[in-house]
């Protein structure tokens, strides 16, 4: 692989890597919003719009993007709450949400329409979106340890028992929902400055599969599933790139025999605690060796 292709790849994967936390964020309270793609749109047509038209600077371009997705997914999940929605219900609502506003986009000319929405300022780099994505990371390690990952974890364990405990449910999801549409809009509007045209339909049906297939092969126990899965899908067809057509049917017939062998994914709660205590036992042999050599004899 060439070197501007490699970069393309790991750019585009770091996207990726941001959207995929942001759809985990309400699976991990068990709730299928399927929105992701469509908040993505609206961070990348936001985005972009203020960048080409209004000339606003790069970085209040996405924060506007980011901002906009937040408040079309606190409008989505607030609506579904109001009315009750859950499961099933609530998916096929997020995800008609996403597909409306698809078509909503392809019959817009100010967006460019069917014909696309050129002419976008070449702003995302590499080092920017590896750089977004540590922070991100970097905060997901601490949401769990703030109040707000406390009672994501209470909502995930049993919904229908913590408001009894005093804990305000309905606050908790939307505060989490609008999070998780933010970091989409975030990846949406990275991602129009980095390929500079965009269509309606590239933020469709498959967006979405590409974004949860990797999650749900991940695990959905802690979020390194949903960077690990992304990343490795990615990376075993380029891998095996000279199987030529074949390496996608090898990468699908991996996908099914990891979800038939660990039904929960390549990380769970008791992978991650297995890893983390070879990590230590290592940590401590080598703190071990080191003492006992600059001990004097």
């Amino acid at each position: 692989m060439a070197a501007s292709a490699f970069e393309a790849f790991v750019t585009l994967q770091c996207i990726l890597c941001i959207a995929a936390l942001g759809h985990y964020l309400p699976l991990s309270m068990k709730q299928l919003d399927l929105g992701i793609a469509g908040y993505m749109s609206i961070g990348a047509y936001t985005s972009a719009l203020l960048t080409r038209d209004y000339h606003v600077t790069f970085e209040l371009a996405l924060a506007g993007g980011a901002g906009m997705a937040a408040v079309g997914a606190l409008v989505v999940d607030s609506l579904a709450t109001r009315v009750r929605l859950s499961g099933f219900a609530y998916a096929v609502f997020s995800l008609s949400f996403a597909e409306s506003l698809r078509i909503i986009l392809n019959n817009t000319e100010a967006v460019g329409a069917t014909l696309g929405f050129a002419q976008i300022p070449p702003n995302t780099t590499l080092a920017q979106s590896a750089g977004i994505l540590a922070l991100i990371v970097a905060g997901f390690c601490v949401l769990d340890r703030t109040r707000l990952g406390r009672l994501k974890t209470a909502i995930a364990d049993d919904e229908f028992i913590v408001p009894q405990l005093g804990i305000p449910v309905v606050a908790t999801k939307l505060t989490v929902f609008a999070l998780g549409g933010g970091l989409g809009g975030l990846a949406g509007g990275l991602y129009a400055h980095y390929v500079l045209f965009m269509r309606p339909d590239d933020f469709g049906f498959a967006l979405l599969i590409a974004i949860q297939l990797p999650i749900v092969f991940g695990g959905l126990d802690r979020f390194w599933g949903a960077l690990a899965g992304t990343l490795l899908l990615a990376a075993i067809p380029e891998l095996l790139r000279e199987l030529g057509q074949f390496r996608l049917l090898f990468t699908a017939g991996a996908t099914l025999l990891l979800l038939i062998i660990r039904p929960g994914g390549l990380l769970t709660h008791g992978a991650i605690a297995s890893l983390s205590s070879v990590v230590e036992r290592v940590a401590s042999g080598i703190y071990r060796r080191l003492h006992t050599r600059g001990e004097p004899r």
